[in-house]
């Protein structure tokens, strides 16, 4: 059993993958589309393939807080998302995780040009392990 992770943008979303059995967040891959139908299609095949059974998708809000308004083509696909699969779709805050991963590649020595192609998966997978971290977090309480 699965769970796959999304760090979507307006025109690709970076992808992550765990396995609950291993509790470790990886690379999956990057997906580009030009609708949120073309963007389902693509999520759908990736359900399929790894027997995804949750999706946990980075939230995109301001460091106050606030949604950010200028994403409204985002929400409308984590919407249309929530709406079209069938299993549980998890929004969590996603502030700072760009910049943790700048800040990491840049401190493994990373060019700028790497950084711009991995840097949508690397978020997800952050997001990712950061929503598997809380979970086990709260079974040791």
């Amino acid at each position: 059993m699965s769970i796959l992770s999304i760090d979507p943008g307006t025109k690709k979303a970076g992808i992550a993958i765990a396995h609950y059995e291993v509790r470790i967040a990886f690379p999956y891959t990057t997906i580009r589309y030009k609708s949120k139908e073309e963007f389902l299609i693509k999520i759908n095949k990736i359900i399929k393939k790894e027997k995804v059974k949750k999706i946990i998708i980075g939230n995109p809000i301001d460091l106050d807080g606030r949604s950010i308004k200028t994403l409204n083509k985002v929400y409308e696909i984590i919407e249309f998302l929530k709406e079209k699969v069938s299993i549980p779709v998890i929004l969590i805050d996603e502030r700072y995780t760009t910049k943790y991963v700048l800040r990491s590649m840049r401190n493994a020595g990373i060019k700028m040009e790497k950084f711009r192609k991995y840097r949508d998966t690397c978020s997800a997978v952050v997001i990712l392990q950061d929503y598997l971290d809380r979970i086990e977090s709260f079974k040791s309480c």
